[in-house]
């Protein structure tokens, strides 16, 4: 009798499970990636310095992306998170790329909570949809900031809905609960103040304003929302580290409220960048950035904002006064439980708030980078959910099998990624240099300004010395540009031993006699 026959596998192989395989497989091509690949400059390895720094040098009030150089451009949680990991695990890309990891899980587990309301019956798709969207995959092992602000900006949500919801109607057994979202609502905008500040409460913010405004009760959802002495903590959460941070720093709040917040946005290609440059771009570039983000979905995204704008039309001409109320929502009543029909019109609406409100408001930017999409992706899957669960079975089993595709596509270019990689980290040249025999009596040598990689990888234990045709190290790391238009009468004394894009490991053959 055969045990596993195509008839078997297939009933044990059930749709839920196969998801669950999916998801798995993509976890553990993300943790493999976190381990293999190097920190790049500038982002990932300017992140992974200041967090090394902060937990070897103890700069915890204010990040450093060196021991003489304060980072003022985002406040510290993000660097905090990646310093405790180092001083568990040490200081490698693992560890620095860990906590992001960690809060792009927390970020789903917020999701998976809201899908309860939205009825979901199979929840597990939401979890499979953003793991194999691009953005949110490259994101939740990378060390920037992006996943420490969608986890903030997704539990902030997660709580003003649950608030919501409570008081339609509020009961006694109600009560303790708004209470307790409202404290967790108003700790999230102190914990997003540290996360990147203004710009966080504008995600969280932005879409309940419009979304008050849609419903026509605005002044009704912030009373709801309040909560004083929860607002008071708030208050004094994120106001101590920022008095203090400009008490020890001063010029912080100037750099970090009126460069980072304003200038970075509304001048293109500002030039008072202190720590990267200035990314300018189309405006309504947000737009493409969006749909690389979710590449799989974006037929998805399409069928849905085309079905969003129909019913919208439909109702704007309709005899029905009131276009967004939630007793006759313009939205699709394609209830997937028992819960009743206006609450999961509601919520598909406010939903659509926290997808669609961000992408117009960056779409006025010129200086905008592909991760401020991140945030949009959490409430995006929870509408993708909806959609998946009006297939039939045989058609959602078709799509979760295309799913599969992603993780296996991601192994096939790994070889190509480590490369590519490579070229933009000093990891590689690091390590060829740590192989040399003159590693164990000599010092490495920079005549050009070190990369963050350089630093991370070192910890800092490089030389600067700008005159390289004059030193007498053996072992001597050039720019790029440099070797290349050197001089003649060195042709003979420096030889290449490896080279990124940006630098040259060179042997000075003079030096093997002094």
């Amino acid at each position: 009798m055969k045990l596993f026959t195509k008839k078997t596998i297939l009933r044990w192989l059930s749709n839920r499970r196969l998801m669950l395989l999916i998801i798995i497989l993509t976890l553990g091509v993300r943790l493999f990636l976190m381990w293999l690949l190097p920190l790049t400059d500038n982002t990932e390895a300017r992140y992974g310095e200041i967090a090394r720094l902060t937990a070897q040098n103890g700069f915890w009030l204010m990040p450093h992306v060196n021991l003489g150089t304060a980072f003022f451009a985002k406040p510290p949680l993000s660097s905090w998170l990646n310093a405790l990991s180092i001083l568990l695990l040490g200081a490698n890309e693992f560890s620095a790329r860990l906590p992001a990891l960690i809060l792009s899980v927390l970020s789903l587990a917020f999701t998976w909570r809201l899908s309860k309301d939205l009825g979901l019956k199979k929840p597990l798709f939401i979890v499979l949809a953003a793991c194999i969207s691009p953005m949110f995959f490259i994101c939740a092992g990378a060390v920037m900031t992006d996943a420490t602000q969608m986890c903030v900006v997704t539990l902030g949500m997660l709580a003003a809905w649950r608030i919501f919801s409570l008081h339609n109607p509020v009961s006694e057994r109600s009560v303790a609960k708004i209470q307790f979202w409202q404290w967790i609502f108003w700790i999230n905008i102190a914990l997003a103040a540290l996360t990147k500040g203004l710009a966080t409460w504008v995600l969280i913010g932005l879409p309940l304003v419009i979304f008050g405004l849609l419903e026509g009760k605005s002044l009704q959802l912030w009373k709801q929302l309040f909560h004083l002495p929860a607002v008071i903590t708030c208050l004094c959460i994120f106001s101590s580290w920022y008095w203090l941070a400009n008490h020890h720093y001063p010029g912080f709040l100037n750099y970090f409220i009126i460069g980072e917040h304003f200038s970075r946005f509304l001048i293109p290609g500002w030039n008072g960048d202190r720590y990267g440059s200035a990314h300018k771009v189309p405006w309504g570039m947000i737009w493409i950035f969006w749909l690389v983000a979710i590449l799989p979905w974006i037929g998805v995204f399409i069928v849905e904002i085309k079905h969003l704008a129909h019913n919208i039309l439909r109702q704007r001409f309709s005899l029905n006064p009131t276009l967004f109320d939630s007793t006759n929502s313009c939205l699709q009543s394609d209830q997937v439980s028992g819960i009743p029909t206006p609450h999961h019109k509601r919520l598909k609406l406010y939903l659509w708030c926290f997808v669609l409100v961000p992408l117009a408001f960056f779409s006025l930017a010129r200086n905008i980078i592909a991760p401020y999409t991140l945030t949009a992706i959490t409430p995006f899957v929870l509408l993708a959910g909806v959609w998946f669960e009006r297939k039939k079975h045989t058609t959602q089993r078709k799509i979760i099998l295309s799913t599969a595709i992603f993780p296996i596509a991601i192994l096939m270019v790994t070889p190509y990624l480590w490369k590519k990689m490579n070229l933009i980290s000093d990891k590689n040249l690091i390590a060829t240099y740590q192989r040399q025999p003159e590693y164990a009596n000599q010092g490495l040598i920079y005549a050009t300004q070190p990369a963050y990689s350089s630093n991370f990888y070192t910890q800092e234990h490089i030389n600067y010395e700008p005159n390289w045709q004059t030193a007498q190290e053996p072992l001597i790391v050039i720019k790029q540009e440099e070797w290349q238009n050197r001089p003649q009468q060195t042709l003979h004394q420096f030889v290449e031993i490896t080279h990124n894009n940006a630098h040259v490991l060179v042997r000075n053959l003079n030096a093997q006699h002094i």
